[in-house]
């Protein structure tokens, strides 16, 4: 933040989870990276048929064949012309959010707000047979009955998943709080401006350096005065001895 300060760059910070729609280097860069890299690297596992692994010193020379292979010139060009920033064009953007149509939202609402159906009940039990009694073969007969089967054995395999999740949650929120950490100066900021994007005008970059040396100053002055009680506490103790 400093150095953008001395240099006269603005530093601008995404919305939240937009970066697959903005960021040049998400569009157009890792994706290929990321595959170049995995052929890369099946390439040299098949060259020693898996008898070794890959090391530290083996790594550059896997990696940078992905690298050549995805950050071309052709690739980075594409990037931020599908971002719309190069030419600059946000419709590029903007299409790919368009809003359903109204009639289209109606029936989504409509679909989410109906009452899922309790297959436990005995209503729904009733009308399962019904339907399997009213099949004319033998064959459909067997067929719906495994198709019963395998429906109730998904339910027990989403209540077990739902269990467990519930349980992973639990444990997550006991642990966050053994591990709580206080919130980093610019994340308190960004917070505060809301889940639009962030630009930092040099007069909030010196705010924020100006409340980040106020800060540090506060945390030595409470390093100090808790010097300050220990040592007059074994001050105390050996007057009392």
């Amino acid at each position: 933040m400093q150095q953008a300060l001395e240099k006269k760059i603005l530093i601008a910070i995404y919305p939240p989870h937009t970066t697959h729609r903005l960021q040049p280097l998400d569009i157009g860069c890792f994706a290929p990276l990321s595959a170049y890299y995995s052929q890369s690297l099946k390439a040299f596992t098949n060259s020693s048929e898996g008898l070794t692994r890959i090391s530290k010193k083996d790594f550059f020379k896997v990696f940078w064949l992905a690298w050549q292979k995805a950050f071309t010139e052709a690739n980075i060009k594409s990037s931020w012309q599908k971002t719309g920033l190069v030419p600059w064009c946000p419709l590029i953007v903007l299409d790919k959010l368009k809003q359903v149509s109204p009639a289209t939202k109606q029936c989504l609402t409509r679909l989410s707000s109906s009452t899922p159906i309790d297959w436990d009940s005995p209503t729904a039990k009733r009308s399962i047979r019904r339907a399997v009694n009213r099949a004319v073969d033998q064959k459909t007969k067997k067929l719906l009955s495994n198709l019963i089967d395998e429906l109730l054995s998904t339910k027990a395999q989403l209540t077990l998943a739902k269990l467990k999740k519930k349980k992973a949650a639990k444990a997550l929120r006991v642990a966050q709080k053994k591990h709580k950490h206080s919130r980093k100066l610019i994340e308190e900021f960004r917070a505060s401006e809301g889940s639009s994007a962030v630009l930092f005008s040099p007069s909030k970059l010196r705010k924020l350096l100006d409340l980040q040396t106020s800060r540090e100053r506060v945390k030595e002055q409470e390093k100090v005065n808790k010097a300050l009680k220990a040592q007059q506490a074994v001050a105390a103790k050996e007057l009392r001895a």
